[in-house]
């Protein structure tokens, strides 16, 4: 494993010492191994380049590394497991601070670590703190129960099984109510009763449809009897009845009529005594009328034929023709005002 990442936390320093820095990665030392000519390296970073050749070159002064003459630095390791750092994830809210020996044990369990989550399909970076809340509420791949048959699958794939292999999964229906209709639909899950218990069924519970049809298909016979006997039932009830029910409706119709009679008949006398005032009436107004009708037409004749002025009969006849029109408009002007008069 390389060197340590970390920042040091003593008061005006904003950076390592170099002396604590590993050749090779830079890093803090990790397990340092000091060579012969005094440079130091993680032993994770200049094991693999011994590996390889029992005698390298210092990448510090390109000095010859001889495997046999390097040994482990414990003073530098212990200086550099009290050196003063900070938690890593102070950016993200972390205040830790401690020595770089306890670094490791505070990281391991920092609440402000970004972990990943444990779905390999996920992989999201979250806070540690927040990763019980994601893998129960947040991940696209976290398995649950469909709620209507108990499968269990993952959050991204419920939608899809539940629109399309669900079975028991509900779904709009326009033939919703037809289908669930206890005679007629055709739901199998539908409970309803035998359709003949009001005839006397003695099989009185309620029953899914394919129990019914069974049940059905056992009790033909019983139930084609007791069709029978309540239309036998219903037919003399209604043949019994019938006579009684007639009777009683000619009753009320001839009732109904002798009411209507009597109404029409005082009508008709109010009539006749209002009509017979009237003609009285008419026959006195009549007699005045017809005299002053004549007083005007002597009138009308002294005036349009004079005595003292003999006229030839051609004359006379046109005068006496323009006369009697007059006459009669104004008699039939006359009678309509009485007859409105009268009649208001």
């Amino acid at each position: 494993m390389p060197g340590y990442t970390c920042a040091i936390c003593e008061n005006g320093m904003k950076s390592f010492d170099p002396k604590y820095l590993c050749t090779s990665c830079r890093k803090v030392l990790r397990d340092p191994v000091q060579t012969s000519c005094g440079h130091r390296y993680c032993k994770s970073c200049i094991e693999p380049l011994l590996s390889v050749s029992s005698s390298i070159k210092c990448l510090a002064d390109s000095e010859e590394i001889n495997k046999e003459k390097m040994f482990e630095d414990k003073f530098a390791r212990r200086e550099i497991l009290s050196l003063p750092v900070q938690c890593t994830n102070h950016c993200d809210g972390c205040n830790w601070r401690g020595e770089l020996g306890q670094l490791e044990e505070h990281e391991s369990q920092c609440p402000y670590a970004k972990v990943q989550c444990m779905h390999p399909s996920c992989g999201v970076l979250v806070l540690r703190d927040d990763l019980s809340r994601h893998l129960v509420e947040e991940c696209s791949f976290r398995e649950q129960q469909c709620q209507y048959c108990d499968m269990t699958i993952t959050v991204d794939k419920i939608k899809q099984h539940q629109e399309n292999e669900c079975q028991e999964y509900d779904i709009d229906c326009p033939d919703f109510s037809s289908h669930l209709d206890p005679v007629n639909g055709d739901c199998e899950a539908t409970e309803a009763p035998c359709p003949f218990h009001e005839l006397g069924c003695a099989y009185g519970k309620t029953m899914k449809r394919k129990e019914n049809r069974d049940h059905q298909d056992k009790q033909t016979t019983d139930h084609l009897n007791r069709l029978l006997l309540f239309v036998q039932q219903l037919s003399n009830f209604f043949y019994s009845k019938l006579d009684d029910d007639e009777t009683s409706e000619k009753s009320k119709v001839i009732t109904n009529m002798d009411k209507t009679i009597k109404s029409l008949l005082d009508k008709v006398d109010a009539i006749l005594n209002e009509n017979s005032n009237v003609t009285s009436m008419l026959q006195g107004h009549g007699t005045r009328i017809s005299n002053l009708e004549q007083s005007i037409k002597r009138f009308l004749m002294d005036d349009v034929v004079p005595d003292s002025a003999p006229l030839n009969s051609s004359l006379h006849r046109s005068s006496q023709a323009e006369t009697n029109r007059i006459l009669q408009g104004w008699t039939i002007w006359t009678l309509r005002q009485l007859i409105m008069k009268f009649f208001s």
